[in-house]
């Protein structure tokens, strides 16, 4: 996970980071549910 973030950091192409909206774990582009509490928000932020 930590591999993927730095990545995502280093990447040419814009940043999104996907957070789950109620406990805020951090969550893959392709994620419907967060494996932390199941639930099914999310918030994308594109970070420049």
């Amino acid at each position: 996970m930590l591999l993927d973030k730095m990545k995502r950091l280093f990447a040419d192409e814009p940043n999104v980071v996907h957070e789950c909206r109620r406990c805020g774990t951090s969550l893959s582009a392709d994620e419907d549910m967060c494996p932390e509490c199941g639930s099914t928000e999310s918030a994308q932020f594109e970070i420049e």
